[in-house]
């Protein structure tokens, strides 16, 4: 397997970012799944984190978010009812220490804030 940049999700994101909105869709969830499964050893970088959990939520080149305001406003644009959303995070602490104890845990917070189950793995 050929190893990708760091600097590459950086560019993917921004990429996904503009496709999906200039095809008219809305940074939110799609469809009615509940439950995702993200891996932080594919997330070399916060922008991997980003990229990764729009593929889950959204499936290939989904987008949920580029950063902690947008995580936010799509998981609350999200939430029509009351079902729980759950992430199932494999190897969270390879994420956190790319990342930092700060930056991993904004995005906990955010996830606390808006009710979303976590479970690592």
């Amino acid at each position: 397997m050929e190893e990708v940049s760091p600097a590459h999700y950086a560019s993917w994101l921004h990429v996904v970012q503009n496709a999906w909105f200039s095809a008219g869709r809305e940074g939110m969830r799609y469809g009615d799944t509940v439950e995702w499964f993200v891996d932080g050893v594919e997330m070399v970088n916060v922008y991997g984190f980003y990229c990764a959990l729009g593929e889950a939520v959204n499936g290939v080149g989904g987008y949920f978010g580029s950063n902690l305001s947008a995580l936010n406003d799509c998981l609350r644009k999200s939430r029509s009812n009351k079902e729980a959303f759950r992430i199932i995070w494999r190897n969270f602490l390879e994420f956190k220490q790319r990342v930092g104890d700060a930056e991993a845990g904004d995005i906990l917070s955010v996830f606390r804030d808006r009710e979303v189950e976590v479970t690592f793995l």
